[in-house]
């Protein structure tokens, strides 16, 4: 049986009521009431009830914690919430209504091994040593090896007055969870029994002040008890916050959990995340070299930074600093692409290729690396470029883009004929300003330089038909694009991205 986030409004208000403070008050239960009772799928609406359960149950109120799992279960007799009601029912000291959900889940889901426990647990405290035994054996049988299952086989061997079965079970159980100091205590109280007062006095000497039980695998608590605590709790919210698109609240979420737990990697870089989409780039820098102050080494907070950063020119040797260094800690194709980004928008092309021909190399099915490497080797000049534009094309023939640049790279390679063909073939497709300058490329290649002017000056003031006029003027090459022009820039490290790319 498996918990389902729902992504409904209810589960949100409430995680973010809760989310303001420990101290003050949580959303009315009225009006909780009425935003789930809307809910028309029976199973959702019950998934909803449940879910706020533990919420609740999580921010120690275990009052509303039993109203809402009543309202599941009434809609819905899940074995979950059934169970987590007994909990909650045992920490209002109604051990009788514990028993009775206990015993319910057992028939519900026979599989889950701690209600077949704590209903054994609680009927033993009621008396029923034989039901107790019988339900606790049940549990054995389930997990053979769990001290606390063992610990309570001792109990009823205790209550039976079997004080030499009880020991036996306390020493297998104390094997598995030694450091568990009520099972030091009861090999006391056991050896005593027996007359083996040196024995009883060593265990409580190896007990010292420890108290604490041996744990239990509990899938359906534990979530509960995770909820609880406060970081984990907040980052729940913010995760449902995020799933509604509900940025606001998803940072307020994120901002309680980072206070909760200052040093957690993952919940620093989703609050700088949530930030930077709200356009609070300052917050999320400050956020940024907070972490980074006390854990410089953290790749996720250094590529955030890199990527907030990765936009102005007077933060551009920062943005590289910062991809650079969480490179060295994760060499991922994500920090390593930003990176190769940062390099080419700062001029250092030589890096950038070689960057470039890394993430090719890593991934030469994808043709996006083939594409920017070309065009890190063809701002340089060099017309191997083409090769990997090509290479770009074979992997995605459709890319109108890169068949724009072959033509132009070709045609200021000398290669005037092919460039023209496929110029005239993107004219054919696309009757577009970018088309016919590429056009022009061609024709000022074959020579006809009048023709490439005239075609030009027809568009300008394009700045890709100036970089052509002053080319013809000066007698010198042409670059594929002019100077400043996005398309040298890949979408990660452009003002305004192109989703397309």
């Amino acid at each position: 049986m498996r918990f389902h986030l729902l992504p409904n409004i209810v589960l949100l208000l409430l995680a973010s009521g809760l989310c303001l403070a420990q101290t003050e008050a949580v959303p009315d239960f009225a009006d909780v009431s009425l935003t789930i009772q809307a809910i028309e799928d029976e199973a959702e609406r019950a998934e909803a009830w449940g879910q706020t359960g533990m919420i609740y149950h999580a921010r120690h109120l275990p009052d509303m914690a039993v109203k809402a799992y009543t309202f599941a279960i009434e809609t819905l007799d899940d074995p979950r919430w059934r169970y987590l009601r007994g909990i909650a029912h045992r920490e209002q000291g109604n051990l009788a209504n514990a028993t009775t959900d206990f015993r319910r889940v057992t028939v519900l889901d026979p599989t889950y091994m701690p209600a077949w426990y704590r209903l054994g647990a609680g009927l033993l405290v009621a008396g029923d040593v034989e039901g107790s035994s019988k339900a606790i054996k049940e549990a054995e049988t389930l997990a053979p090896d769990t001290a606390l299952v063992l610990m309570g086989l001792s109990d009823v061997a205790s209550a039976y007055g079997d004080w030499q079965l009880a020991l036996k079970y306390l020493e297998r159980a104390i094997d598995l969870a030694p450091e568990a100091g009520q099972l030091a205590y009861k090999l006391a109280i056991t050896h005593r029994r027996l007359g083996q007062v040196s024995e009883a006095r060593r265990w409580l000497d190896i007990r010292g002040d420890r108290n604490t039980i041996p744990e239990i695998d509990d899938p359906w608590l534990l979530l509960v008890a995770r909820l609880s605590q406060s970081a984990r709790f907040y980052a729940r919210a913010g995760e449902w916050a995020l799933d509604r698109g509900d940025y606001q609240r998803a940072r307020d979420a994120y901002q309680q959990a980072v206070e909760f737990d200052p040093d957690s990697e993952q919940l620093s870089a989703a609050y700088i995340y949530v930030l930077s989409e709200l356009g609070q780039k300052g917050d999320a820098l400050l956020e940024a070299n907070r972490y980074l102050l006390r854990h410089p080494e953290s790749p996720a907070v250094l590529y955030g930074k890199a990527w907030l950063l990765r936009l102005e020119m007077k933060s551009l040797a920062t943005a590289i600093e910062a991809a650079a260094s969480a490179l060295i800690w994760d060499d991922s194709t994500k920090v390593r692409t930003l990176l190769a980004g940062l390099l080419i928008k700062s001029g250092d092309l030589e890096s950038a290729e070689r960057e470039y021909r890394v993430l090719s190399g890593r991934q030469p099915a994808q043709p996006y690396y083939q594409y920017w490497l070309g065009i890190s080797q063809i701002a340089q000049g060099r017309c191997e470029a083409r090769n990997h534009v090509q290479a770009a094309i074979g992997l995605r023939p459709s890319w109108g883009e890169a068949h724009r640049l072959l033509a132009r790279i070709d045609a200021i390679c000398g290669r005037g004929r092919i460039a023209l063909e496929r110029a005239n073939a993107l004219l054919r497709a696309d009757d577009s300003s970018e088309a016919r300058i590429t056009v022009a490329f061609a024709e000022l290649s074959m020579g006809q330089v009048d023709a490439a002017r005239d075609r030009a000056i027809n568009l300008l003031p394009h700045p890709d038909a100036q970089l052509l006029i002053s080319a013809i003027d000066s007698g010198n090459l042409p670059m594929p694009y002019a100077p400043g022009s996005e398309a040298w820039l890949p979408p990660e490290v452009r003002k305004v991205r192109d989703d397309k790319e």
